[in-house]
């Protein structure tokens, strides 16, 4: 068997998440001897070295420059496979992952796939407030209506080509956010082709409280304003970005009152909350970087 494929995962902490993930890997029906497993450490505090151990196999990489792009470069630029496959540390790939991916980007005309990314429900228990919010604010409900609609695929579930980066270039190292919209756009107008495979499935854990979140938040904002920031937007884009999931953004209130998941007048309220405090924090944010401020990982 000769090498096909590099799968490559940035981690910046999160060892018992990344764990399940390189367990899923070693579990899939693509040939294991056709790809290779490349983790990318961005900086963990954790001790990954239990994991070392555990999964031999993989190629164990460093990047000390912050954030999950400029490690994901890292990776590309060691991985030895002409196909390359994303994916996050805290994702857990179906076993057919890599099978039904490669088929559909060897399949053309696409030169780039995104597959879905389902979220994983909690056991024995209803969604909270931020579950049930975390799938309207971050735009995972459907990978595919994110191809199709807003013309870009996520890095936790994506598949190109060495061929691709060649033409296109690498990741925007200095995004913490947003890179993979920033990169896949940049491709599709160089001429690169943007699929779908509904059948390429890796699942992400819902986030459940409160700091899980905002980290999450604080990292899409800032992608999101840097963009918007480099852009030189005259006053109208700005106040329109800034309108966006602020207490000014109707969409705020239908998600806070119409959401048929919040059942209940203490659930309703809880939800609620938590949908306006999410707001204030969202435009408090962007307020912070539009003056000057630094942009975080999360």
């Amino acid at each position: 068997m000769s090498l096909r494929l590099s799968v490559i995962i940035p981690v910046h902490n999160g060892a018992a998440a990344l764990s399940a993930c390189l367990a899923a890997l070693d579990g899939q029906s693509f040939p294991r001897g056709d790809f290779e497993v490349i983790v990318v450490d961005n900086g963990s505090t954790d001790d990954l070295a239990p994991l070392r151990r555990l999964f031999p196999g993989v190629r164990w990489l460093q990047e000390s420059a912050a954030g999950s792009y400029a490690a994901r470069n890292t990776g590309l630029r060691q991985a030895g496979g002409p196909l390359l496959a994303f994916t996050d540390a805290d994702c857990v790939p179906d076993a057919g992952w890599l099978e039904r991916g490669v088929a559909a980007l060897t399949a053309g005309p696409a030169t780039i796939i995104g597959g879905e990314v389902p979220s994983i429900d909690p056991v024995g228990r209803d969604l909270n407030s931020y579950e049930m919010l975390e799938t309207v604010m971050f735009g995972l409900g459907s990978i595919r209506r994110l191809i199709e609609e807003r013309g870009f695929a996520i890095t936790a579930n994506l598949f190109t080509s060495r061929a691709v980066f060649d033409r296109v270039g690498e990741f925007d190292a200095d995004l913490k956010s947003a890179g993979d919209r920033e990169w896949v756009r940049r491709a599709v107008a160089k001429g690169e082709r943007l699929g779908y495979a509904g059948d390429a499935i890796v699942r992400h854990p819902r986030r459940s409280t409160r700091a899980e979140f905002f980290r999450k938040q604080r990292r899409l904002v800032g992608g999101r304003m840097m963009i918007l920031r480099r852009g030189r937007p005259g006053l109208g884009a700005v106040l329109a970005d800034l309108r966006l999931v602020s207490l000014l953004d109707p969409r705020v209130y239908r998600v806070a009152f119409g959401d048929p998941r919040a059942k209940g007048p203490a659930r309703r309220i809880r939800f609620v909350a938590v949908v306006l405090g999410v707001s204030l924090f969202t435009t408090g944010e962007k307020l912070r970087l539009l003056l000057g401020g630094k942009p975080g990982r999360g």
